[in-house]
């Protein structure tokens, strides 16, 4: 009984010395876009969002992203704010073009995570204004929640928290926009 006893012992610690460690996401490429809602100056302007995105596994628990946005904003018609007709045609477009670090934490199908970003804003039309650069540096802070439904195919709910540093106005820190987005991605490299 002793004798079987260390024999499974024995075989039992070489399978563990021989067996490798599980990579889950490292080294692995994602390619990916969606469509989602975005809002610009603290809910003055609303409008659709297109994403396209890639990302590399830089190891399991961290993703180096490329994420490029377009968003057509519309200004929102209140009481309080009355527009002239003319005014509320006028459309406000914003791209962005953003590279960022993404913290993951892989939890079996859901994933959340979470990140920061630096990039530049492109701002079109009636954003841009007669003095205001139409190219801003910007730093964002994104985060979402993924779904792998298989090892190649996923969806993704992100968020992101944009603001435009070295704009020339009274409160540079403050949130110039945000972004909602639904997103569908397919991974290559497991």
């Amino acid at each position: 009984m002793r004798l079987h006893s260390t024999a499974l012992k024995v075989l039992a610690l070489g399978f563990l010395l021989n067996s490798s460690i599980a990579h889950a996401f490292d080294k692995q490429t994602y390619l990916g876009g969606g469509f989602g809602a975005s809002n610009y100056d603290r809910g003055q302007t609303l409008g659709p969002i297109a994403n396209v995105y890639a990302a590399y596994g830089i190891s399991d628990s961290f993703d180096a992203r490329l994420d490029l946005t377009s968003t057509w904003l519309k200004p929102i018609a209140t009481e309080e704010r009355r527009l002239e007709p003319s005014a509320t045609e006028e459309r406000r477009f914003l791209s962005s073009a953003l590279l960022s670090c993404t913290y993951k934490l892989d939890v079996i199908q859901w994933i959340p995570w979470g990140g920061v970003g630096i990039g530049v804003h492109h701002l079109g039309g009636e954003l841009a204004g007669p003095k205001r650069n139409s190219f801003e540096p910007g730093l964002s802070l994104l985060f979402g929640l993924d779904y792998a439904w298989s090892r190649a195919y996923g969806l993704s709910l992100a968020f992101g928290l944009h603001t435009m540093p070295f704009t020339q106005d009274s409160n540079p820190i403050a949130l110039r926009f945000t972004t909602s987005i639904l997103r569908f991605e397919r991974r290559f490299g497991w």
